[in-house]
């Protein structure tokens, strides 16, 4: 995680610590994802063309499949086309190596594909909207953590959906401090009630 991310989630660890309400909500505003689901499963696709959804972002590893899995399921294969098949592109913007990406869209064939997109940074996320011509208001972006996913579509401005891992991370140093994190974030939200799901989500749901 680089510098201007690393401070601005320094700043909101700040925040989480104060005790006003105001400066609690901007804290969790950086990392509100517009829609919590337990997996792309229970999605919708209907709600893309409700509102007015052009370009869907959807993260890789611990969303679609495992980090471990190098091939789709049906599942997930269903899913991508369900998506492509209502006019709207479909990529995955990953923080993986490039290798890894590529060899697992060659089964699932999106749109494209960015690989080492270094998740929360957005240039690489902006240069992809640039290049199709899509606003932040036509954009949504899918993951699994908030930290790196939420707090990148955010930034940016577009809707998103949080999903839950499908298993634990990978237990490196980076790995363990997104985790804490996104635990913390995952609790004040729940306690404040901000956590949008299927329970409150319909045909007729505006994102944001």
């Amino acid at each position: 995680m680089l510098t201007s991310e690393l401070a601005t989630l320094k700043t909101a660890i700040k925040q989480m610590s104060r005790k006003t309400r105001k400066d609690r909500f901007t804290f969790l505003n950086y990392f509100r994802p517009s829609i919590f689901l337990k997996g792309y499963g229970d999605f919708d696709p209907f709600l893309l063309k409700i509102n007015k959804i052009k370009l869907f972002i959807c993260d890789l590893d611990n969303t679609l499949v495992p980090h471990f899995t190098f091939r789709p399921t049906k599942t997930a294969v269903d899913f991508v086309n369900g998506i492509k098949q209502m006019g709207i592109k479909f990529y995955i913007v990953s923080n993986n190596r490039k290798s890894r990406v590529k060899r697992f869209c060659q089964y699932i064939q999106p749109d494209g594909y960015v690989s080492f997109a270094m998740k929360p940074r957005i240039n690489k996320i902006k240069k992809l909207m640039k290049k199709l011509n899509v606003s932040p208001e036509e954009t949504l972006m899918m993951g699994d953590q908030f930290v790196i996913d939420i707090f990148a579509a955010n930034r940016i401005g577009c809707k998103s959906i949080l999903v839950l891992p499908l298993v634990e991370q990978e237990k490196n140093k980076s790995s363990r401090f997104v985790n804490f994190l996104d635990k913390q974030i995952y609790s004040r939200l729940e306690r404040n009630n901000l956590l949008i799901g299927t329970k409150n989500v319909d045909n007729d749901t505006k994102l944001l």
